[in-house]
C-alpha cells in the first residue's frame, strides 16, 4: 500500500499538474474515515472515487496527447476487458433467486385490488427480516406510497389495525389467508 501511495505522489511530483495534486488530496482525504474512525466499514472508500476518477481522466488525457489515441484506447481496453470478464458471473447467482421470489408474489397481485392506503399483513414470507421488498412490491404495484405492509417475522400484528389483506408466501407463491 505504501508503494502505491509513493508511486502516486511521484507521478504528481513528476508531471506537476494541479489536477493530479487535487486528485491525490481527494484520495487521501477520502480515506480518513476508514483510517481514523474505527466503526466505519470499507464502503467509505467510495469517498475516494472522485479523486481516482480525476487522476485517471487527467492521466488518460495526457497519454492521448503524447501517444496516438488509438494506442491509448487499445491499452485501456486490454486492461479492462479481463477485469470485467472475471467479475461478470460473481453477482448473478442472487438475481435468478430474487427474480423467482418477486415474481411469485407479484403475479397473483395483477388480478387483485387493494384500497388506497391499504394495510397488508404477511403471516410468512421467504425474505430476510431486514428486507423491505414486500413493502416496495405493494407500493410499486398499486402506486400508493401509503400502503402499510406488516410482517409477523418482524413484529407481532397490531391488534388495533384492521388489515385489508392477509397473505402468506408458500413455496414461492403468494396465497391469501382467510380472515
Amino acid at each position: 500500500m505504501l508503494c502505491l501511495w509513493l508511486a502516486l505522489a511521484a507521478i504528481v511530483a513528476l508531471l506537476r499538474k494541479r489536477e493530479l495534486g487535487v486528485a491525490l488530496v481527494a484520495i487521501w482525504a477520502g480515506l480518513l474515515p476508514v483510517i481514523f474512525i474505527a466503526p466505519r466499514g470499507f464502503y467509505v472508500v467510495y469517498l475516494t472515487l472522485p479523486g481516482w476518477y480525476l487522476m485517471g481522466a487527467r492521466l488518460l488525457a495526457d497519454a492521448t496527447r503524447r501517444l496516438k489515441p488509438a494506442i491509448v484506447f487499445a491499452a485501456v481496453a486490454l486492461l479492462l476487458i479481463p477485469l470485467h470478464a472475471a467479475r461478470r458471473e460473481k453477482g448473478r447467482w442472487w438475481v435468478a433467486e430474487a427474480h423467482a421470489s418477486v415474481r411469485g408474489v407479484l403475479e397473483p397481485l395483477r388480478s387483485e385490488t387493494l384500497p388506497a392506503m391499504g394495510k397488508v399483513l404477511f403471516v410468512a414470507d421467504p425474505f430476510e427480516r431486514e428486507d423491505y421488498i414486500l413493502t416496495f412490491i405493494f407500493r410499486l404495484r398499486y402506486r400508493d406510497i401509503g400502503i402499510r405492509v406488516d410482517r409477523l417475522k418482524v413484529r407481532p400484528a397490531d391488534p388495533e389495525v384492521v388489515y385489508d389483506r392477509v397473505y402468506t408466501v408458500d413455496r414461492g407463491f403468494l396465497a391469501r389467508v382467510l380472515q
